[in-house]
């Protein structure tokens, strides 16, 4: 497996819960962050989580949204407030910040940000290049900048880190993913063509054991 933007990683319509392998990272006493584009439905940011492959207790961390900084590709300003919190974690374990209410647009780029304190052994995440998003980390950080990132740091074009934004969905769409590339697409509508006529699909089950799931 690997961290997939639209899996786990950048926005997201549903939780990853899952280990997304990858390469480790150090990520304790830097900020960082992954780029994404929101999709044409998105209008809420309702929680923001990233994936620790360490262990750890009662480290001070921070997670954002931040606009996107075209001409430097990085993060820019703090879309809303900066998310503060002490965390705990086991090993191989998503670490959750939720009952957030961060309105953004739709079709735009932004950065989901998040630092963490030094520790005294490394914490480390996953990370997967071959993505359509980029990576950024600066070291010797002990907070987020507010409101606007102001502290460079290395990008890493088409790699990815496993931090997420997970969205309402907005209200239009089914939200429907393809795999293309390795890389998950999402589709904001179904359609079939019926008499040389499109028409949109308001819903999909499929069969399983004789008995019709849900799709969307």
């Amino acid at each position: 497996m690997a961290v997939v933007i639209g899996t786990s990683a950048g926005f997201v319509t549903a939780a990853p819960s899952i280990n997304p392998s990858g390469s480790a990272d150090v990520i304790d006493g830097r900020a960082w962050g992954t780029k994404d584009t929101s999709s044409s439905s998105v209008t809420t940011i309702t929680e923001i989580g990233w994936f620790s492959t360490s262990s750890f207790t009662d480290i001070d961390t921070e997670v954002s949204i931040y606009t996107h900084d075209s001409g430097n590709n990085e993060p820019q300003t703090v879309v809303d407030d900066v998310v503060t919190d002490t965390v705990s974690s086991s090993s191989n374990s998503w670490v959750r910040y939720t009952g957030l209410n961060i309105s953004i647009s739709s079709s735009t780029v932004y950065w989901i940000c998040a630092q963490m304190d030094n520790n005294a052994t490394s914490i480390r995440t996953d990370k997967s290049s071959g993505s359509t998003g980029d990576w950024i980390e600066t070291t010797d950080q002990t907070a987020l900048p507010d409101p606007t990132w102001d502290i460079g740091g290395r990008v890493t074009t088409g790699t990815v880190a496993a931090i997420y934004a997970l969205t309402d969905g907005g209200s239009t769409g089914n939200d429907l993913q393809l795999n293309i590339g390795d890389d998950w697409k999402t589709m904001d509508a179904m359609q079939i063509n019926i008499g040389d006529s499109w028409k949109a699909v308001e819903g999909v089950q499929v069969n399983i054991g004789d008995s019709w799931k849900t799709v969307f």
